[in-house]
This record gives C-alpha cells, sequence and structure tokens, in this order.
C-alpha cells in the first residue's frame, strides 16, 4: 500500500500547484475544490492538503464553506502583492496585464522615493545606493539572471530606505516581488545597457542631491521598463 507523503516541502509544492490553478483560471471564482482529487494529484496525505490550504485561505485564495467545501474566492479579495501570488500569476506565460499594473504603481512610488533620497540621504546611505549600483552594473552580462534581479532589488530597495520616510520604506513588501517578476519575464529580451544608463542617472542625481532630478531620472527609468514590458508582450502575441 503507498502511504500519502507529507512534510513542509509538499506543503509548498500543493500550495504552489493549487495557487497557479486559480489565478490562470483553471478554478474559477466560485469554484468548489475537490480535497480529495487534490491529495491524489499530489500523493499527498490530507494533513499536506489542509495546511496547503491554510496557506492558499492567508493569501486570500480560498475560503472553507461549511457543509461546501472549499471555495475559490473573489479576485477582489487575493492578495495580489504576495510574492507567491506574483509568481503564480507570472509564470510560466507573460501576463502583459501585471507587468503594466507593476508599472503604474512604480511610477506612482518611486519617483518620490527617489526625490527624498535625493533630499535626505546621509553619506552612508548614499554610498550603499552606489554599492548597489555597482553590483547592478557587474551583473550586466547576465540581464534577468539571478545576480541582476537581486542587484536590481537591492538598489531599489537603498534608494526606498534612505528616503528616511518609514511609511514609503515599508512598500518594499509590495514593490521588490513586483520588481522581481518584472525583471524576471523581461529577462535578457530588456536592454541593459539602456537600463544600467536609466539607473545611473537616478543615482547620480541622489549623490548630488538634486531632487528634481532624481525624481525625472526615476519617471524615466520607469519608462524605459515599461516600453520594454510592451515590446516582449507583443513580441509574444
Amino acid at each position: 500500500m503507498c502511504t500519502p507523503a507529507s512534510g513542509s516541502g509538499l506543503v509548498e509544492r500543493v500550495a504552489a500547484g493549487v495557487g497557479r490553478d486559480i489565478v490562470d483560471g483553471s478554478f474559477p471564482p466560485g469554484a468548489i475544490i475537490d480535497r480529495e482529487r487534490v491529495a491524489a494529484r499530489f500523493g499527498a496525505s490530507r494533513g499536506v492538503v489542509r495546511e496547503a490550504f491554510n496557506v492558499l485561505a492567508a493569501k486570500g485564495l480560498v475560503e472553507p464553506r461549511p457543509h461546501v467545501g472549499t471555495s475559490v474566492r473573489p479576485r477582489a479579495n487575493w492578495r495580489l502583492t504576495d510574492p507567491d501570488v506574483l509568481a503564480w500569476r507570472s509564470g510560466p506565460g507573460f501576463d502583459r496585464r501585471l507587468l503594466a499594473d507593476i508599472d503604474e504603481v512604480r511610477s506612482a512610488i518611486e519617483p518620490l522615493a527617489a526625490r527624498l533620497a535625493a533630499r535626505r540621504a546621509d553619506d552612508a546611505e548614499r554610498a550603499a545606493i552606489r554599492a548597489a549600483m555597482e553590483r547592478l552594473r557587474a551583473a550586466v552580462a547576465e540581464p534577468g539572471s539571478g545576480e541582476w534581479v537581486a542587484a536590481d532589488v537591492a538598489l531599489h530597495r537603498q534608494i526606498l530606505h534612505a528616503g528616511g520616510n518609514e511609511l514609503l520604506a515599508s512598500l518594499e513588501s509590495l514593490l521588490e516581488p513586483a520588481l522581481r517578476e518584472r525583471d524576471l519575464a523581461v529577462g535578457s529580451a530588456g536592454d541593459p545597457t539602456a537600463a544600467i544608463a536609466a539607473h545611473d542617472a537616478v543615482v547620480r542625481a541622489i549623490e548630488q542631491g538634486r531632487e528634481d532630478a532624481a525624481a525625472r531620472a526615476m519617471a524615466r527609468l520607469i519608462a524605459v521598463a515599461a516600453e520594454e514590458s510592451r515590446a516582449v508582450a507583443e513580441a509574444q502575441q
């Protein structure tokens, strides 16, 4: 007799598998998910499936309904900025709407972050921003790689925090997974030379304390990213 498997790794795999099915519409809002079928699909125990559905419930994707079962919640209830939900939504295909949403959110937040960083960053914060910039420059040969993505995220995080606004800095929990998924989706299709130049313009303006220039440079950087996203989307249509 085959014993159903258990373990935290399997919990994550079950949650990811069902989560992807939800965000891609295979399980539409209102659908009742048969837990026994999920258990059979993954060779998982009932306890593992229960834990996996608890994970999905915490992300706003499902809810238990007494005497009915586990149902998929409306999209409006999903935690769309959750790193896992973003990852499930972005892969393996190219979600044009997701990338457009990312660029719009970034355009609302990051120019202000760059302006505040230019106004308030101290010497140590400017040095950390420059170090992150040089790390990104060193990764230019591998756009879309793990190192490129990590360096890009680190640079934007440093700028957010250098502004000295705690509420703005807390938005890294929204921006970091969004930026990570954007970089992975565009990958080598983007222009790393243009990306380096756009990032360096932001960093130089911050180092020089030029608030307006920093905000404008960040807005241009995001515009470059948005154009790359559109180009990739059109190429894949």
